[in-house]
């Protein structure tokens, strides 16, 4: 069971790692009032002239939740409508590879998360400068550097597995917030390096403010007359300023032993302090709202089922 959890576990975070580069590059979008042959596209038409299918959004309490529906109904390829904005979502690699000649996207669909991304992050910025951002970090995700960071993915999950296996017969064990920590403390070494947690309370201080701004931004997106709210201030505050703390380390020459390499590239490439903090917590959010954390849960479910076979 050990090695078979040691390896679902691994494999994952190896997942997560080419998820966190390509994170704001999934779904490709065109805005117009009447679309031309969009009718030929698997999907839903418009609930709403002003809304579109925002209903159906919110009926699935998350974005993700609503695409991961829209492509079981429609397939690989399907349409919906973002309140006027006309959106084909490609759920294939494949077919996505077909398409990688487009980048920039409109504002509309991304911005409920401007509240914590913060304008200036790569998941907005278009044209040229976008372009440019996404080559320095594109090389930081290659194959030979993540296969140099898989010790300390080694390290980690083995004490994961250390943990779990010191608890009691029986004890209950929430797959959901474990997955979560694992999950943010690779993706937060992998870019800024393995010292960036000083100690376990800090990372589970940063997952729970990066889970109460996911909630807040949920919250708002399902009704957009909602403002920010104090909780969702004072965890961003918290999660810019541990990764500003982290940066502010780095260019004072002390250096992690693995990891941030985009830290690096940043740095290298003389990048503004405010770009710099905000794409790192572009990274750091990403990974941790991707569907890779319900699939550590699946995953875990899965382990359980085997061995009453076994």
């Amino acid at each position: 069971m050990t090695d078979y959890t040691f390896t679902i576990i691994a494999g994952l975070v190896v997942i997560l790692l080419a998820l966190v580069s390509l994170y704001w590059s999934n779904y490709k979008s065109r805005q117009t009032s009447t679309v031309q042959g969009s009718e030929k596209i698997p999907g839903l038409k418009p609930k709403h002239p002003k809304q579109g299918n925002l209903d159906d959004v919110k009926a699935h309490r998350s974005m993700q939740e609503f695409l991961v529906w829209l492509h079981q109904e429609f397939g690989p390829v399907a349409k919906f409508w973002y309140g006027e904005q006309f959106v084909v979502s490609v759920a294939s690699p494949e077919l996505l590879k077909q398409h990688g000649n487009l980048f920039d996207r409109p504002d509309l669909f991304l911005k409920s998360a401007e509240a914590i991304l913060e304008p200036q992050s790569v998941q907005f910025t278009n044209g040229e400068e976008g372009r440019r951002r996404r080559r320095i970090y594109d090389k930081c995700y290659s194959h030979a550097i993540v296969m140099d960071f898989l010790p300390t993915v080694q390290q980690h999950c083995e004490e994961l597995i250390e943990r779990w296996a010191g608890y009691p017969p029986g004890q209950h064990i929430d797959c959901s917030e474990e997955g979560q920590e694992i999950i943010v403390k690779i993706a937060a070494e992998n870019a800024i390096g393995a010292d960036f947690f000083q100690d376990e309370q800090h990372l589970k201080e940063l997952v729970r403010a990066l889970k109460t701004a996911d909630k807040d931004l949920t919250d708002r997106l399902l009704d957009s007359q909602r403002g920010s709210s104090v909780e969702f201030e004072n965890a961003k505050k918290y999660i810019f300023s541990a990764v500003k703390t982290a940066v502010d380390r780095r260019k004072s020459g002390i250096r992690p032993p693995s990891g941030g390499q985009v830290l690096d590239a940043m740095l290298e490439n003389n990048l503004p302090v405010h770009v710099i903090l905000s794409d790192l917590v572009t990274m750091i959010f990403g990974g941790m709202i991707t569907p890779l954390n319900s699939e550590f849960e699946f995953m875990m479910k899965e382990i359980k089922m085997v061995n009453k076979k076994s």
